[in-house]
C-alpha cells in the first residue's frame, strides 16, 4: 500500500529532484518550501526508514517514474543513492547521484517530515498557481500522467497515523478559525480533546511547532497559523523567538492597529474561562509576557478604537466581576507578591482587583486599559470622608492614646484621623499614610464603636511602626520594626534592670 499525493502542474522537471539548492520558489514568499532541500533529502530519510519513495510527473522530457535505490558496490562499501527512471516507452535508466544514505539524517529524523515535505511541495502548487491536489491510499504504483504529478509513499503505519489525524498536522482544514488579523495570520480553538495540550504553530498551513515536533508541552490557549515564522532548513520552528511572539501578540490586540471587528469572541473566551491569569502554566502568558506591550514594537501608544482588546475585556470583567460595592475593576499583575494588600488598597477606592498574568498586564496597558491599571489607580490621592467623632466615642480614642504615650510618646508625632465606615471599607482597621510630607494614622469608626481597645491600641501601635520604619507590610523592614517594639516591650516589664547593668559593667 502506498500513500499518493498528487497536484496538478504543467510540469515538474526532474532536476529539481536531483539537484541540492535548486528551488523554484526561493524568491516566492507565498509558498513553504524555499530551501531546495527537501525533495532530496526527504525521499533519502524514507530509503533509511525502508520505505518506497516514487516521483511521477512529466517535463520537456516527457512523462516520467523516478524511484531510488542504494548502490554499496564500490570499494569504500559507501551506500550511494542511484536515481531510477523510467520513461513513458518503459526505458529503464540509472543515475549516481552525489548523496549517500546518510545525506539530511542529521536533520531529517522523523515520519512527519517524509510526509511533510510530499505534501507541502502539493501545498506549494496550490498557493502559487492555485493547482488542485488530493490524497488517496492506493494498492500500487500508476502510470505518470499529463498534468499532474504524484509522490508514493510506503504505506507505513506511522504515515497513516499522520494522514488519520491530518488536522494536527496541516490546518488548511480547519474550520475553527477565531480571529484572523488582516495579514493572514489566525488563532484556532484547540483540536476535540486537547484542552491541554501543547500549542501547535502552522505557517500556511503546515505544523512547524507543536508536541508532535518536540516542541513544549505547556498548555495553550489556541493553537495559530502565523503569516511570518523564521524556519530552519528542516522547515521547523525549534524555538519560539520574539518574531513569532509578536505575531500571536497580534492577534489577540492586533485590532487596535487594524480596527477589526471580533476580538471580543477572544475577550469573552478568556473572561468565561478565567484562561488570563496562570502565566506559568500557559504557553502565551508563560514565553511572550514582552511580546504583549503592543507599544514597545509598534506605535500603539493610544487606544482609540471602542473595540481595543483592553476596553473590551474591561468591559466584560466589569460584567462578570463588578459590583454595587466595587463597581469598577483593576488589574493586578500576577508578579506582584502583595496581592491581597493591593486588592485591598482597590477595594477602598471602589475597584475589585482582578490577577492576570504579566503577558495579560502588558497587553491590556497598551490597548485601552491604561486607567484600569493598580499602579495607575494607587498612585491617586487618598479619597476616604474623614469625620469628627461623638463624645463618647473620643473618650474612648483618648483612652487608647494616653495607655499607648505611656509607652511610646512617638505617636505624639503622628496626627489621628478617624474615616467614616462604609460598606467598602469596613475591612480596613487603619492604616499609616505618608503623602509627601504630610504623615498620619487614620483609623476607622467602626474600629472605635467596637469598644475593643486592646484591637485599638494594637491597632495604632501596628500603624505607627509603619510610620517609624517607613516600610511596608510583608517586608523584613517592618518585621524588624515589630519585633523590635517586641523586645522592648518585654525588656520594660520582664527584665531584671539592676541585673542587666552589673553585666554591662562587668563588661
Amino acid at each position: 500500500m502506498y500513500i499518493k499525493i498528487t497536484n496538478e502542474t504543467e510540469g515538474f522537471s526532474r532536476l529539481y529532484l536531483e539537484l541540492l539548492g535548486v528551488s523554484t520558489k526561493r524568491d516566492n514568499d507565498d509558498t513553504i518550501g524555499q530551501f531546495g532541500s527537501g525533495t532530496k533529502f526527504a525521499p533519502i530519510h524514507a530509503l533509511r526508514n525502508g520505505w518506497e519513495w516514487v516521483s511521477t510527473g512529466h517535463d520537456d522530457n516527457g512523462l516520467y517514474t523516478m524511484s531510488y535505490k542504494i548502490d554499496s558496490d564500490n570499494a569504500e562499501g559507501i551506500e550511494i543513492v542511484q536515481f531510477v527512471y523510467k520513461d513513458e516507452d518503459g526505458v529503464v535508466t540509472t543515475k549516481d547521484s552525489s548523496y549517500s544514505t546518510g545525506a539530511g539524517e542529521l536533520g531529517w529524523d522523523t515520519s512527519f517530515q517524509i510526509f511533510r515535505e510530499a505534501f507541502a511541495n502539493a501545498l506549494d502548487a496550490h498557493y502559487e498557481f492555485d493547482a488542485s491536489y488530493w490524497i488517496d491510499v492506493v494498492d500500487e504504483i500508476g502510470e505518470p500522467v499529463w498534468g499532474e504529478f504524484s509522490v508514493y509513499i510506503t504505506a507505513d503505519e506511522e504515515l497513516r497515523d499522520i494522514k488519520h489525524n491530518f488536522d494536527r498536522y496541516f490546518s488548511i482544514n480547519r474550520t475553527d478559525i477565531i480571529f484572523e488579523d488582516t495579514l493572514g495570520s489566525k488563532m484556532l480553538r484547540k483540536l476535540p480533546g486537547e484542552s491541554n495540550g501543547g500549542a501547535r504553530i502552522y505557517h500556511k498551513g503546515v505544523l512547524v511547532y507543536g508536541p508532535e515536533l518536540g516542541g513544549s508541552s505547556v498548555t495553550s490557549l489556541y493553537d495559530y497559523d502565523l503569516d511570518k515564522v523564521i524556519l530552519n532548513e528542516e522547515r521547523t520552528l525549534k524555538n519560539m523567538s520574539s518574531n513569532e511572539g509578536k505575531c500571536i501578540a497580534e492577534l489577540f490586540g492586533g485590532n487596535l492597529k487594524y480596527n477589526n471587528d471580533g476580538i471580543d469572541i477572544v475577550v469573552h473566551d478568556l473572561i468565561d474561562n478565567v484562561r488570563y491569569d496562570k502565566g506559568g502554566e500557559t504557553f502565551e502568558w508563560k514565553y511572550m509576557p514582552y511580546q504583549f506591550t503592543m507599544s514597545s514594537w509598534d506605535e500603539w501608544t493610544e487606544a482609540d478604537y471602542d473595540n481595543a482588546f483592553g476596553k473590551v475585556f474591561t468591559d466584560a470583567a466589569k460584567d462578570k466581576y463588578s459590583d454595587d460595592v466595587t463597581p469598577d475593576v483593576a488589574y493586578i499583575s500576577e508578579e506582584n507578591g502583595a496581592y491581597a494588600e493591593v486588592s485591598m488598597k482597590l477595594r477602598e477606592r471602589g475597584y475589585v482587583g482582578v490577577l492576570v498574568s504579566k503577558a495579560m498586564y502588558n497587553l491590556l496597558e497598551t490597548t485601552g486599559a491604561e486607567k484600569q491599571m493598580d499602579k495607575n489607580i494607587l498612585g491617586a490621592e487618598f479619597d476616604h470622608e474623614f469625620i469628627t467623632l461623638e463624645s463618647g466615642d473620643q473618650k474612648f480614642l483618648d483612652l487608647a492614646q494616653e495607655t499607648l504615650l505611656a509607652y511610646d510618646m512617638d505617636i505624639m508625632c503622628y496626627p489621628i484621623k478617624i474615616i467614616k465606615s462604609t460598606q467598602r471599607n469596613k475591612h480596613i482597621l487603619g492604616k499609616a499614610v505618608r503623602e509627601d510630607d504630610n504623615e498620619f494614622i487614620f483609623l476607622n469608626e467602626a474600629l472605635i464603636k467596637s469598644r475593643n481597645i486592646k484591637q485599638l491600641i494594637g491597632t495604632m501601635v501596628h500603624e505607627l511602626d509603619h510610620l517609624i520604619s517607613q516600610a511596608d507590610d510583608n517586608t523584613r523592614e517592618f518585621r524588624d520594626a515589630a519585633d523590635n517594639r517586641l523586645g522592648d516591650l518585654i525588656l520594660r516589664h520582664y527584665c531584671d534592670k539592676s541585673a542587666l547593668l552589673e553585666i554591662i559593667r562587668e563588661e
